[in-house]
């Protein structure tokens, strides 16, 4: 986006060191990158009433839906200035037209992030977490879009090789809620993985990515 918008400066903000994020790319001039845990106290470097755009999205595993989350999104939407707008991305984590392992994995990946009652940070609630803030956001608007898992071309390999990493990543984590028996084991799990994303492809899975936007007042 920066080398889109050359007159457009872009601050970027993780936990993890630019390095980690961005591999080899090389920034362009008009973006810089910080290395800042979002669930702290901002840095001085995030000035409240200086950005006029506020994007953020795959932070599911991030955010608790309760208070804490309340608050952090308010900090948020202040770094806005009046008329700048906040957008937030995520998925749904329940699959449609899933097979029987597939949807064995997300909801290993539901009890994983730690969450009861279903209460998770993911695509359908992001409409909620902007309307909490009548006095700080106005024209809230949000919409979805189908994406297939596995399948349907392009968008299809990529969702398949974002939820590959991200799975591979938290294999010795889900084995504890999988119907997988003994202690975790790496070929096992990487078959049964393969075998669930080779259901999305015969199901014909898709997820539906929500997301919503507000301007600040």
């Amino acid at each position: 986006i920066a080398t889109e918008y050359p007159n457009a400066t872009f601050v970027g903000v993780d936990v993890l060191p630019v390095m980690a994020v961005m591999g080899q790319q090389k920034l362009p001039p008009n973006c810089e990158f910080k290395m800042v845990d979002i669930l702290q106290p901002f840095p001085p470097i995030l000035v409240p009433d200086s950005y006029d755009f506020i994007y953020q999205r795959f932070m599911f595993n991030i955010y608790d839906m309760n208070d804490s989350r309340k608050t952090k999104f308010r900090e948020i939407v202040k770094l806005l200035k009046p008329g700048g707008y906040v957008e937030l991305v995520e998925p749904d984590f329940v699959p449609r037209q899933a097979g029987p392992k597939y949807t064995a994995l997300c909801c290993s990946l539901i009890n994983l992030v730690g969450f009861e009652k279903n209460e998770i940070y993911h695509g359908p609630v992001v409409h909620q977490c902007l309307l909490e803030m009548p006095d700080l956001l106005q024209d809230i608007q949000t919409d979805y879009v189908s994406m297939p898992v596995c399948w349907g071309g392009y968008i299809g390999k990529m969702l398949y090789q974002f939820f590959d990493a991200l799975l591979r990543q938290l294999g010795p984590g889900l084995w504890l809620t999988l119907p997988l028996e003994g202690e975790y084991d790496e070929t096992v799990f990487l078959q049964y993985l393969d075998s669930a994303f080779d259901e999305c492809v015969e199901h014909r899975t898709y997820i539906n990515l929500h997301w919503t936007f507000g301007q600040r007042r």
